[in-house]
């Protein structure tokens, strides 16, 4: 696991050494999320807040397209209502993760300060934790989900000005994120508010 995120971390940074200073913006950015898990066996599944930080590089390709890659640290918070293995049931349980974000979008400029992305995130799960809150005392579970999966990302950015601007973006897993091959697999969504500054 510690291999894979210094790999990513390495490519993130070749990638900024070899594009010229005079063709490359980049940024930090930050913001609010609010995140669900959909599951087999949960119920009343909520929203709950957490956060983003990190920074992103954009490379202009033409007057209307762009890259953009980001290198973001996400942390999610959900909760909803989960059987306990082996009989009972109706237990409230928290879903605490937090991920390295790897997105790769495409960006398209309708407008100059305007722009709507859409392209794959590349996802490394550092900490997965569960709190199940029974009668008997609160347990904590980890290990149940892959320390890789992949996203579709989708979003739009407005440049306020003076490299300061404010985005939206959805994430939804695409690959299968739950270990267990005998259930249906875990649906993770996403929505961030976010602000930052180029320079």
């Amino acid at each position: 696991m510690k291999k894979i995120i210094t790999t990513a971390l390495l490519v993130f940074i070749i990638t900024i050494n070899v594009t010229s200073q005079n063709d490359i913006i980049w940024g930090i950015q930050g913001g609010i999320n609010t995140n669900l898990l959909n599951a087999e066996g949960v119920t009343e599944s909520s929203y709950r807040s957490g956060i983003d930080f990190g920074t992103l590089i954009e490379i202009p390709l033409n007057s209307n397209f762009s890259f953009q890659g980001e290198l973001n640290y996400h942390i999610h918070n959900s909760n909803g209502y989960e059987d306990l293995i082996g009989g009972g049931g109706g237990y409230k349980v928290d879903y605490k993760f937090k991920i390295i974000q790897l997105p790769v979008l495409i960006k398209y400029y309708p407008f100059k300060r305007f722009s709507v992305e859409v392209g794959p995130s590349f996802n490394f799960l550092i900490d997965d934790e569960e709190i199940m809150y029974l009668p008997s005392g609160n347990r904590k579970f980890r290990g149940y989900r892959k320390d890789f999966y992949i996203s579709s990302v989708m979003g739009a950015t407005y440049s306020i000005g003076k490299g300061f601007f404010g985005g939206v973006k959805y994430f939804k897993n695409l690959s299968k994120f739950y270990n267990d091959n005998t259930i249906n697999d875990q649906e993770l969504k996403s929505y961030h508010l976010i602000i930052g500054k180029k320079f």
